[in-house]
C-alpha cells in the first residue's frame, strides 16, 4: 500500500467513525435524558447501576455532580482560552501560562504561515481534540488540508454530546494555537493532574507518554506512589520510577488556589526544565465515568469529595464575572 492510498484509508475511516458517532449520540439524544444516558454508561462500565441516591464512589458522585449541581464558572473555567483569565486573577501573574499565539472562530483564519515552527492547535471547547506540530517545515499540504478538516469538525461539534457533560453547552467554539512546551526532541512534556477536592489537592495522576504509550502513576501530595489505576481510560501502572518534581510544593499552592470554591476539579499542571505552566480544569473526570481499582480506594476517593447542596433546578447560564 503505498502512501496516499493509506493516507486516503485513515481519511475514509475517521469520516465512517464520526458518521457512525454522530448517529449513535443523535439516538441517545433523542431516546435518553442525561440521568438514564449516564446510569446506562455507568452500568456498561461497573455492571450495576449507580446509587444516585447515596452516592459513595467517586464515580457515583461526579454523577450526581453532573446532574444536580451547577455553577456558572465552571464553564469559563473549563473554556481552554477563557480559562487564561481565571489564571492570571487567582495567581496574580501571567508566568504560568502558555503562550497563546492566536483564537480562532473560523478555519479560513488559521494561517499556517503565520504559525510558529513548533505549536499545539486545540478546541477550547473539547478535550483530546489537539493537534502538536514538532517541525511545521515537515507538514505536507495534503497533512495540512486533513489539519483543517479535523479543526472544522471540532469547530461544528459539542463534546456535551458525547458525554453529557453540562458546562461544554455554553461554550463558544473556537481553536487556539499555543507555542510548544516539549522538549528539543519534539516530545509533549509530563503531564501532571492534581485531583483538588474542596480546595486541596489530594491525588497527583501523572500521564507520560501520552501519544505513544500511554500509562500513568497516581501518587499523593507528597508523593508517594498509590497502588491504583484507572482502568476506564489506561489499564496499567508504569513501573519505571519517577522523581519528585522539585517545585512541587508550588505547583501544589497554585492547585489549591485555582480549585478554591470547587467542591472537586482536575487541575493540570506541566513541569518543563524547572517551569511551569497550567494545563486546564477539568470537573467530571471521564464524564463522571470513572474505574479506579481496588474498589476500596475508589470509594476512598469518593469519601474525599463533599456534596454541595443541589442547586440544577432551574438554573440558567449567565457567564460569570471573575
Amino acid at each position: 500500500m503505498n502512501i496516499s492510498h493509506l493516507k486516503k484509508t485513515i481519511k475514509e475511516t475517521k469520516r465512517l467513525a464520526r458518521t457512525y458517532t454522530a448517529i449513535r449520540n443523535k439516538y441517545f439524544n433523542i431516546f435518553y435524558s442525561d440521568e438514564r444516558y449516564l446510569k446506562y454508561q455507568y452500568k456498561k462500565l461497573h455492571g450495576i447501576y449507580p446509587n444516585l441516591e447515596n452516592p459513595q464512589n467517586f464515580s457515583e458522585k461526579l454523577i450526581w455532580l453532573l446532574l444536580n449541581y451547577r455553577d456558572d464558572k465552571i464553564v469559563s473555567c473549563t473554556d481552554k482560552y477563557e480559562v487564561r483569565d481565571y489564571y492570571r486573577k487567582k495567581l496574580a501573574t501571567e508566568e504560568y501560562l502558555i503562550p497563546c499565539v492566536d483564537c480562532y472562530s473560523n478555519v479560513a483564519d488559521i494561517n499556517i504561515d503565520n504559525l510558529p515552527n513548533k505549536f499545539v492547535l486545540k478546541a477550547t471547547h473539547g478535550s483530546g481534540w489537539n493537534y502538536l506540530c514538532i517541525d511545521k517545515d515537515k507538514i505536507s499540504a495534503e497533512t495540512w488540508k486533513i489539519v483543517l478538516a479535523d479543526c472544522h469538525y471540532w469547530l461544528t461539534h459539542r463534546l456535551s454530546d458525547y458525554g453529557r457533560e453540562w458546562n461544554y453547552k455554553y461554550m463558544k467554539p473556537r481553536i487556539i494555537c499555543e507555542n510548544f512546551i516539549g522538549d528539543e526532541e519534539g516530545n509533549p512534556p509530563m503531564d501532571y493532574k492534581f485531583f483538588c477536592f474542596n480546595g486541596e489537592p489530594k491525588m497527583i495522576q501523572l500521564d507520560i507518554d501520552r501519544y505513544s504509550h500511554h500509562k500513568r502513576n497516581f501518587y499523593d501530595a507528597n508523593w508517594n506512589l498509590f497502588n491504583t489505576v484507572d482502568i476506564k481510560d489506561v489499564d496499567e501502572n508504569d513501573g519505571k520510577y519517577y522523581e519528585r518534581p522539585e517545585k512541587l510544593g508550588e505547583m501544589l499552592d497554585i492547585a489549591r488556589k485555582l480549585s478554591h470554591g470547587f467542591p472537586h476539579v482536575r487541575v493540570d499542571l506541566f513541569y518543563v526544565n524547572g517551569k511551569i505552566y497550567c494545563g486546564e480544569m477539568t470537573f467530571f473526570h471521564n464524564a463522571g465515568l470513572t474505574n479506579f481499582k481496588p474498589d476500596e480506594f475508589h470509594v476512598e476517593i469518593g469519601n474525599w469529595l463533599r456534596l454541595p447542596e443541589p442547586n440544577a433546578s432551574g438554573w440558567s447560564y449567565k457567564k460569570s464575572v471573575q
